[in-house]
């Protein structure tokens, strides 16, 4: 159940040369999502494939959803997706 580092609120931070060990969940945690600027540098997954998910996870949970897409009329799709269900509601 725990983290190895969580991020809250917090820009232009190193965080270098870590290892974790036996977490359940992401290991790193990037609480808000608003969190910029970042580095996590030469820190240690398990696996590549762990590392391939937590980026992934990252991209579709976190970032992509708060970023205002250009196709979307620079909403997020959440937002959008409101709209549209809003617009087709009977």
């Amino acid at each position: 159940d725990n983290r190895w580092v969580t991020i809250h609120g917090t820009e232009y931070l190193v965080v270098r040369d870590c290892v974790g060990y036996r977490s359940k969940g992401h290991g790193f945690f990037l609480e808000d999502g608003t969190e910029v600027n970042n580095v996590l540098d030469r820190n240690l997954w398990a696996t590549r494939e762990d590392l391939r998910i937590a980026i992934i996870v990252w991209i579709a949970r976190t970032y992509h959803r708060r970023r205002g897409q250009d196709t979307l009329g620079r909403l997020t799709p959440i937002e959008f997706q409101t709209l549209q269900q809003a617009a087709n509601a009977p």
